[in-house]
């Protein structure tokens, strides 16, 4: 991740006191704790004001789950970026007075294995 680890250890405790993490698993590994946490839902609802008050997150898998290895996440995860760099490449500098300026992210959410 390229993030100081105090920076990440900072969010994950937010999203955990949030509800949106659980902690699932503590070891202690040469006097270190290591903290595991696991998604506390398969599904968010992010509410309307969050996205700009107009838009919805949209989920575009149709409720599929897909099984990836690290390799094939990165892998696909530049794919979709490529993709959309492709598509916005010629949009960037023409402005249209009905469009509206949007952060595009990819969000892999890893499932609890039932």
């Amino acid at each position: 991740m390229n993030e100081p680890h105090a920076k990440v250890n900072y969010h994950i405790k937010v999203l955990h006191r949030a509800g949106i993490l659980q902690l699932v698993d503590e070891k202690v590994k040469q006097g270190i704790v290591e903290k595991y946490y696991l998604p506390s839902a398969k599904t968010f609802l992010i509410a309307k004001h969050i996205s700009s008050g107009t838009e919805e997150i949209e989920d575009f898998s149709a409720d599929e789950f897909c099984f990836l290895t690290e390799l094939e996440k990165q892998e696909l995860t530049e794919i979709l970026k490529n993709k959309v760099k492709e598509y916005i490449r010629d949009k960037r500098n023409k402005k249209n007075p009905n469009s509206s300026q949007y952060k595009i992210v990819t969000l892999f959410i890893p499932q609890q294995k039932e």
